[in-house]
């Protein structure tokens, strides 16, 4: 259950990023609405929200993709770079 504080934030992140059709990663969601990363990582997973938005480029595994074995297969993993 969220606290009316944290379901206004999930609104605001959703008025953020629905617009962008989720193509944005959570620290750009977090710095848009001014909420601290954590924060919007643990509303965004209350809410399921994980797959809708795109994965940080710096940590590929942020968002979009569920765990360390599914990075692995994904085609821009660097053990794939050399398959193209």
């Amino acid at each position: 259950m969220m606290t009316p504080k944290s379901e206004a934030r999930a609104f605001r992140i959703w008025q953020f990023a629905e617009p962008l059709g989720w193509n944005c990663t959570l620290q750009e969601a977090s710095a848009a609405i001014n909420v601290p990363p954590n924060h919007v990582a643990r509303i965004v997973k209350t809410k399921g929200w994980q797959t809708r938005f795109r994965a940080n480029p710096r940590n590929p595994s942020s968002a979009g993709i569920s765990d360390e074995s599914d990075f692995q297969d994904h085609p821009s993993s660097i053990e794939n770079l050399g398959r193209f």
